[in-house]
């Protein structure tokens, strides 16, 4: 009983994580990381995701592989699938908003920079 009480709050705290959209990057500034080491630590793995989103793409279940079970199998493992699916585009999306408000915040800082400068 503990064993599934606990598992049930991993779920609902995982479902949790997954459902909140608050985006956030590192702010650039002079103490802190470059901009070029701060993407390439975000890049790497969004590199990484992409790879695994066309590698889950590859393995979508066929009917065929489940003609000798119960149709509810074949259904259940299309839903596992799509839930793989959105975990990972929501994962590649994340990351790829992170980079994008890292650019921004360079754009921003060079555009501040220009204006004390002229």
């Amino acid at each position: 009983m503990i064993d599934a009480e606990l598992d049930a709050r991993k779920v609902e705290r995982l479902c949790n994580l997954l459902t909140e959209r608050t985006i956030v990057a590192p702010h650039l500034n002079i103490n802190g990381s470059s901009l070029n080491s701060l993407a390439e630590e975000i890049a790497k793995p969004l590199s990484m995701a992409y790879g695994l989103k066309a590698a889950l793409g590859e393995m979508a279940p066929h009917g065929r592989d489940y003609q000798t079970v119960k149709p509810e199998v074949y259904q259940a493992a299309l839903r596992q699938h799509e839930r793989r699916m959105i975990a990972v585009n929501l994962l590649v999306a994340e990351l790829d908003a992170e980079l994008q408000m890292l650019y921004e915040q360079a754009d921003e800082r060079e555009k501040m920079k220009g204006r004390r400068e002229g």
